[in-house]
């Protein structure tokens, strides 16, 4: 596509080819000469002969005919407002969905939307569960009651001990020597082929407890057992004995009663069951 021809180059031209046309010259004898001194900028054939046949008849003006646009058809204020109203009485509804109802290009509505209405779509952040009133208002003062007690204590959560609970998937991992298998000498075999790590089918449950400087346990549920009281209560012994050899100062507190130990409401239930004062949380 040729370069658009300045304002100023066409009514150069058109001025060349009015007085060429006043001096009485054909449309091919005008085109020819201002060939001659414009070289390629030079009008078309096509051009010339539309503005050679405008100036006989009274035409001075070297500039172009204002034209209308094309009218809109579809980004109008009754088609606007209509989706509007749609948005307004259901906000998941999809650009499909609008332009079936509502009898419009898909292009059409997502315009409409993005530079009429300014408006964009915003996933919700997907969490596990929604809470009622009564368990808002009890997180609420629960966190209140934490962070004043964090402003009155500065190293709380030098004595915190938490944990949880969560189901992942088990990888096979084995070396390369581990996966070897004996054969005859000689014996013509296709070599096993393995991946280095490997999806299993099952999974297991994964019991973690850390602090604020980082894991002090960490287990795996043995296939086939499932989390009752005594399983629980093992599990609160082990972390006991970790903290004892691996975290000294943290087995201070314990053993002056000064480390916070945080449960959940299932978790409470057990700690009841297996009386966790024996542990000296």
């Amino acid at each position: 596509m040729p370069p658009a021809v300045p304002m100023e180059k066409k009514t150069e031209h058109r001025t060349v080819l009015h007085f060429l046309c006043q001096s009485g010259s054909t449309p091919i004898e005008c085109w020819q000469q201002m060939r001659t001194v414009f070289g390629p900028e030079t009008m078309s054939k096509t051009r010339v002969r539309v503005w050679h046949k405008c100036f006989p008849n009274g035409r001075t003006d070297f500039k172009d005919d204002i034209h209308t646009s094309r009218p809109r058809s579809a980004r109008i204020k009754k088609n606007i407002q209509k989706i509007q109203n749609s948005i307004q009485a259901e906000q998941r509804v999809t650009v499909c969905q609008l332009a079936d109802q509502h009898h419009l290009s898909k292009t059409s509505v997502h315009n409409i939307l993005k530079k009429d209405l300014n408006l964009s779509k915003v996933a919700p952040k997907m969490i596990l569960k929604l809470l009622t009133d009564k368990q808002k208002q009890f997180w609420k003062r629960l966190c209140e009651e934490n962070l004043e007690a964090l402003r009155l204590n500065p190293d709380m959560m030098l004595t915190v001990v938490t944990g949880d609970k969560s189901w992942v998937s088990v990888l096979e991992v084995e070396t390369k020597q581990s996966s070897c298998s004996w054969v005859k000498k000689g014996a013509v075999l296709q070599q096993p082929v393995k991946a280095c790590q490997q999806r299993g089918d099952r999974k297991a449950m994964l019991t973690v407890f850390f602090d604020v400087k980082g894991m002090i346990l960490a287990e795996f549920l043995p296939p086939g057992e499932t989390v009752d009281a005594d399983q629980y209560c093992a599990t609160l012994a082990r972390l006991k004995e970790n903290i004892r050899r691996k975290h000294p100062n943290l087995w201070g507190k314990v053993r002056r009663g000064g480390l916070s130990f945080p449960h959940s409401p299932r978790q409470c239930v057990k700690s009841h069951m297996c009386n966790l004062s024996g542990f000296l949380w």
